[in-house]
């Protein structure tokens, strides 16, 4: 059985019941009420009439208890189907007590067949088979007990019952197709109720639904994880509430130009309730529910997304510094060729034990370093890992000492060990790290020592 099915047949059953008990009730009171109907019109077996009418009245009653004890479609069967043959049987005892096939108590067949079959909700088939099973209990006992004398009377009371069992028959055809019709939209529209909730619940998207005055009527589950709040904390809430501080003044206009059929896709921080801030990607547009206008909005946490954007720039930023320090370092360097090639020419013409040797010595020392701090910009635009050598640390240390204290009111003494090793490194940044503690340190001494 499928799960409609399933449906169908609870709310059958749940119909079934009802319409049992009202059956119920109705019989508990037209069978007494009808007897009085007996004391006129069959006055001399009053008393006989008047127990069966109690007796099958206690009956219906014992049954409207039963009927509430439980909702099972077959249980309910049994119940409705045996009370209807003890009214049929009733009845018909009434019929042979008193005129047989020409008795005027046939009309009681008539009504139960209307009772029966035109109220309670049975299928085409039960329905029928209702429909004889009462006709039969009438009939079958006339023909067996009851000497016809009257036929046209007999004849007409047949047609008049026959007739309307076809016209409750088709009543209850109707009415049940159109019962059917009615849950199976029901199910239908609970189904899709469900379904539209599902969806609504388990977006991966926040949604919030606020009316158009701002106030938050409905959430979903992932608005709240993005907020930190419960449901029943934010429904009721002015949505201004949750906006950061520096946007909360577009809040107003971003809403007008939504209640004026816009729809609008922006970004915005909102508070959580630990304070904190989230940035959120909202697409919103105006809907109607229920003959009022509300903004739908889809919430979309773009904090990461944020971070990862900002990264990018500072990389983009880094890259670019990249390429104008490349760009100026290749520049630099040919300058640096220069001098150094004029420098060396220079020293060839004079004498090596001249000042002028010397100055031109440190000046190439100058543009030796000038030239490995080029290369660090070189390295640096490139992205790639410094360029080692082997290298004397001693050496650097003496070269450096002297490039960043000439004309300094700064002394520097130091003492190295005669087996210092040699080491691999990238000179450039050998030299950058001692030049920076020497300078660092000749700042703490302004006043020279």
């Amino acid at each position: 059985m499928t799960e409609k099915e399933q449906y169908l047949s609870e709310q059958i059953s749940q119909k079934l019941q009802f319409w049992i008990s009202k059956m119920l009730l109705l019989g508990i009171v037209l069978f007494p009420f009808i007897g009085v109907a007996d004391y006129f019109h069959s006055h001399e077996i009053f008393n006989r009439f008047l127990h069966l009418r109690a007796g099958i009245t206690a009956i219906f009653i014992i049954y409207y208890f039963l009927n509430r004890l439980k909702r099972n479609i077959t249980y309910q069967y049994v119940i409705i189907i045996t009370m209807i043959i003890f009214s049929a049987v009733t009845i018909e005892i009434m019929i042979l007590s008193f005129g047989g096939h020409a008795s005027s108590y046939y009309a009681g067949i008539i009504l139960l067949v209307i009772a029966a079959i035109g109220l309670i909700p049975f299928n085409l088939p039960l329905s029928i088979l209702t429909g004889i099973a009462i006709y039969a209990i009438y009939l079958v006992p006339i023909l067996l007990f009851d000497e016809i004398t009257d036929r046209s009377t007999f004849i007409a009371n047949n047609i008049f019952m026959l007739s309307t069992f076809a016209i409750a028959l088709t009543w209850r055809i109707l009415s049940q197709r159109a019962m059917i019709n009615e849950l199976s939209l029901q199910y239908d529209l609970s189904q899709s109720e469900k379904w539209h909730r599902s969806l609504f619940e388990n977006a991966t998207d926040g949604i919030v639904i606020l009316d158009k005055n701002g106030i938050i009527v409905n959430v979903n589950e992932k608005a709240c994880a993005f907020h930190g709040f419960p449901r029943e904390a934010l429904i009721g809430t002015d949505s201004r509430l949750l906006e950061a501080a520096d946007t909360r003044e577009t809040v107003a206009e971003r809403m007008a130009r939504v209640l004026r059929g816009e729809s609008l896709v922006y970004e915005t921080e909102h508070y959580r309730k630990d304070g904190s801030r989230i940035a959120l990607e909202i697409s919103s547009k105006a809907i109607d529910i229920g003959g009022a206008l509300h903004l739908q909005s889809f919430h979309r946490d773009i904090t990461e997304k944020k971070k990862f954007q900002e990264q990018l720039m500072q990389s983009q930023k880094m890259e670019s510094l990249g390429i104008l320090a490349g760009g100026i370092a290749h520049d630099f360097n040919n300058i640096l060729t220069t001098i150094l090639t004029n420098t060396y020419l220079a020293k060839m013409a004079i004498d090596l034990n001249s000042d002028a040797y010397h100055r031109l010595l440190e000046s190439e020392k100058a543009s030796e370093r000038a030239r490995n701090l080029t290369q660090q910009l070189l390295t640096f635009s490139r992205g790639g890992a410094p360029v080692k050598k082997t290298l004397s640390l001693g050496r650097i240390i003496k070269d450096s000492t002297l490039f960043a204290l000439g004309g300094s009111n700064v002394g520097c003494e130091f003492s190295l060990s005669d087996d210092l090793l040699p080491v691999e490194a990238d000179e450039g940044q050998m030299e950058q790290v001692i030049h920076n503690l020497i300078i660092n340190a000749a700042q703490a001494m302004p006043d020279g020592g």
